[in-house]
């Protein structure tokens, strides 16, 4: 978790007459991109769930009720 921190050392260190560069704080892409996909990944899999659980109820439905046919 220290990374973040360190990346933005060059980012922040640069002032008066360095001219500004977001190139600096290119190091902190990996973690711009980590933390989203955490984020989508949670929410699939709470989203997993209820549909998972339809599916069993639909099946079940499906399935007595082909059975009182025979």
């Amino acid at each position: 978790m220290l990374n973040p921190l360190v990346m933005l050392l060059p980012t922040a260190l640069a002032t008066n007459e360095i001219v500004p560069s977001n190139l600096r704080a290119l190091g902190m892409l990996p973690l711009l991109i980590f933390l989203p996909a955490l984020g989508i990944e949670w929410l699939t899999a709470k989203a997993a769930t209820p549909i998972q659980n339809l599916q069993i109820q639909i099946q079940s439905v499906l399935c007595s009720s082909s059975c009182r046919r025979s």
